[in-house]
């Protein structure tokens, strides 16, 4: 693809990096610069990312680019293009995959993107299963999309969380989510679609707040009721036309039958059956879908006789209710009947599943014939498959969760969830104690949404053993990707069940002080640290006191409290080393390391550092390398061994880099420019400042504190050295090469 290779060879990417910025392998990137494929919707709205912050657009239109496009519109188009299939052969079976368009959807399209031009916050509304997410995920308005779904998030406080992270945007030590979000989006114009948020009444707070905050920002909500705020748009979502054979929602009935049987094709007579089932289904798209797809296993003729079945089914719901969400529950009432018991069971158990789930997960939760059956309810339209992945739509899931109070049987299915979300926690929380650490961390973030929802129904319900097995299982990820504020949550909450061991309860307290640490909490990191502790020593265990005492030991360090802080660290390490806890050893020795440094003796820092580095890579512990091979370069800097200072900061980037650690990235790249400063590479040194600068300010990560005065000190020389005009030049170089 021409823009791609444009793009890559104006910022001077190789194809390893410019697929590192997209998340993309290499092959994929020359695959496109073949003119094989295009890239997706995701990437699609990296790219625009990309060149709104990189004023692409503005550098073309003034001719000092040559680009292909000039705004992001027509990025689209061109990307659009690039992605259509190739005709196909005479005779051949239609193309099968996502459709061009949204069928009968053009006219509320173009009056939804005009709506959108105009008001700054627009509420799509309408009934389940209307098409309230697939018409807002299709807008383009031509500045960066961010779709953020909250179908599964059941807490309003957790919904700015989920949008800092929908934007990559991290809190850091101080800065929340919501300060992140608003620093990221800052005056530029984004669009936030904001997709399923009726159940979270109290989060209309938070889309309030970020339109105040970010004067360029616009937000696209669909909910089934309005916002009721001031300044809303509603745009009402009515149900397709249905009326005779050419309108949308037979269009859509054929369309979507066609894929589930592609040599299917209909007479006229039957065509007219098809517009009758249309009528009766309200026009509802997902209605339509759902009897369409029965056309693979069910004969029209006989999908017609029984579309209102039993009683009646259309217009026999609640009378409190919309007639077209009476029309999708009682199209769905009669699927489920369809199914014998064994494929009705599976499916409640797999609607607990909010973020979908794998056949392995699917024959951990069924029976026997569970293979069978998922292939049963995809093709009823009950269940979709996306890959290996199986997922159900929102209006099934409630569906579901009805017929299972009904039946009793709702508890039991979800205490079948939950223990398997504790056994797949456990089950990778262990292996990332080891060379199968990313691996583990890489399956943690596609079943966390299922791993959440099982934490918060077993803390709902006052399950308290499970949930602490949960939780403890789960810290480890939450560390790792920077989640301070929804761990301290999290935590919190699961601290609050009953029933737990002590023993739980202490190891969930030790990593809430941790947190606490981290968020500079130092007041409530020593509280919950002591409180541990006397856990710890009552249960007479060395490791948890060891754990205790490394909190008590950083928090008297951040206090400057140095020869405490060394006490407590020696006292960790005696007691980790005195069990065989090899890898949590790693940190006690590492940060008695860091308490030597900051008392004058760099020495003994750099072996205290090399010690951990050893650990680490014997245990095929990577996410901490990147810091301790800081911290030696720092300590080899202050004993003027400038060849190791430097290899250690390029081993810490390159490992950061490879993890996605920005923390690492930021960190490596500011010892790098002390390195530079220090061998007289002055203007080197700065552009390193300034690439790490853009990194700090996208993540809100301060210095390191130890490092702080240094850090001023050798940014002030580089300033006089330079002059003002070169330094702020190799700053802004550095900032740009972040991107």
């Amino acid at each position: 693809m021409s823009v791609s290779r444009a793009l890559r060879g104006a910022w001077g990417f190789a194809q390893e990096d410019w697929a590192a910025q997209l998340d993309v392998s290499r092959k994929t990137v020359q695959r496109w610069e073949r003119g094989e494929g295009a890239p997706d919707d995701r990437v699609e709205r990296l790219l625009v990312s990309f060149c709104v912050a990189q004023d692409v657009f503005e550098r073309v239109t003034s001719g000092a680019l040559t680009l292909g496009v000039s705004s992001a519109s027509e990025l689209h188009d061109v990307l659009a293009r690039a992605r259509r299939p190739r005709a196909a052969r005479p005779g051949a079976a239609p193309a099968q995959g996502r459709a061009e368009r949204l069928i009968g959807r053009d006219d509320d399209l173009a009056a939804l993107s005009i709506a959108i031009s105009r008001h700054r916050l627009v509420t799509i509304t309408g009934p389940g299963g209307v098409g309230k997410t697939s018409l807002a995920t299709a807008v383009r308005p031509g500045c960066p999309v961010v779709v953020v779904p909250l179908a599964e998030v059941r807490d309003p406080a957790m919904v700015i969380s989920e949008i800092a992270r929908r934007l990559g945007a991290v809190g850091h030590q101080g800065r929340t989510a919501r300060d992140a979000v608003c620093h990221m989006i800052g005056s530029a114009e984004w669009l936030l679609v904001v997709d399923n948020l009726e159940h979270l009444v109290g989060a209309v707070a938070v889309i309030e707040d970020l339109l105040a905050s970010c004067a360029g920002l616009r937000v696209l909500v669909t909910s089934r009721v309005p916002l009721r705020l001031t300044n809303e748009h509603e745009y009402r979502l009515g149900p397709l036309d249905a009326g005779d054979t050419h309108s949308a929602a037979v269009e859509l009935f054929v369309t979507r039958a066609r894929h589930a049987d592609p040599v299917l094709h209909f007479a006229s007579g039957e065509l007219e059956l098809v517009v009758d089932i249309c009528r009766r289904l309200g026009g509802l798209p997902l209605a339509v879908e759902l009897a369409a797809a029965r056309l693979r296993t069910v004969a029209l003729v006989d999908v017609h006789a029984r579309i209102d079945r039993p009683l009646g089914v259309l217009g026999r719901g609640p009378s409190d209710r919309p007639r077209h969400q009476q029309t999708l529950r009682d199209s769905l009432r009669w699927s489920y009947d369809l199914l014998n018991d064994p494929q009705q069971r599976l499916l409640l158990r797999v609607s607990c599943f909010v973020g979908g789930c794998t056949l392995d997960a699917i024959e951990i939760v069924g029976i026997d014939t569970a293979v069978e059956d998922i292939g049963a309810l995809v093709e009823g339209g009950l269940v979709q498959r996306h890959s290996a992945r199986y997922r159900v739509l929102e209006t099934v899931r409630e569906f579901a969760a009805g017929c299972a109070a009904t039946q009793g049987t709702g508890d039991e299915d979800r205490e079948v969830f939950c223990s398997w979300a504790v056994g797949f926690a456990e089950e990778q929380s262990a292996r990332s104690r080891g060379p199968t650490q990313v691996e583990a961390i890489t399956a943690f973030e596609v079943e966390h949404t299922n791993c959440s929802a099982a934490l918060q129904w077993l803390v709902d319900t006052d399950r308290g053993p499970l949930a602490h097995r949960l939780a403890t299982a789960l810290v480890g990820y939450w560390d790792v990707r920077s989640m301070l504020a929804d761990a301290r949550r999290w935590i919190e909450l699961t601290l609050g069940t009953s029933g737990a061991h002590a023993r739980r309860r202490a190891t969930l307290l030790n990593w809430l002080a941790y947190f606490c640490g981290l968020h500079d909490d130092l007041r409530s990191a020593d509280r919950f640290a002591r409180e541990a502790l006397i856990i710890w020593e009552r249960e007479d265990l060395p490791a948890g006191v060891g754990y205790a005492r490394l909190i008590l030991g950083r928090v008297a360090a951040e206090r400057d409290e140095l020869d405490e802080a060394m006490t407590e660290l020696l006292d960790s390490e005696r007691c980790l080393r005195g069990v065989g806890d090899l890898w949590g050893l790693i940190r006690p020795i590492n940060a008695i390391g860091e308490t030597a440094r900051a008392q004058g003796c760099p020495g003994v820092a750099v072996e205290r550092h090399r010690e951990a580095l050893e650990l680490c890579r014997s245990l095929g512990e990577r996410a901490s390398q990147p810091s301790i091979l800081c911290d030696i370069a720092h300590a080899s800097l202050d004993l003027g061994e400038l060849r190791d200072a430097e290899a250690a900061a390029h081993q810490a980037l390159a490992i950061a880099r490879q993890l996605g650690n920005i923390v690492g990235v930021a960190n490596s790249l500011d010892t790098l420019a002390r390195y530079h400063h220090l061998t007289g590479d002055h203007r080197t040194a700065v552009e390193r400042w300034g690439e790490a600068s853009a990194h700090h300010d996208a993540i809100g990560l301060p210095i390191e504190r130890r490092d702080r005065a240094q850090y001023r000190q050798d940014v002030a020389s580089a300033l006089d050295l330079l002059g003002e005009s070169v330094f702020a030049d190799r700053w802004e170089i550095g900032r740009a090469s972040a991107q």
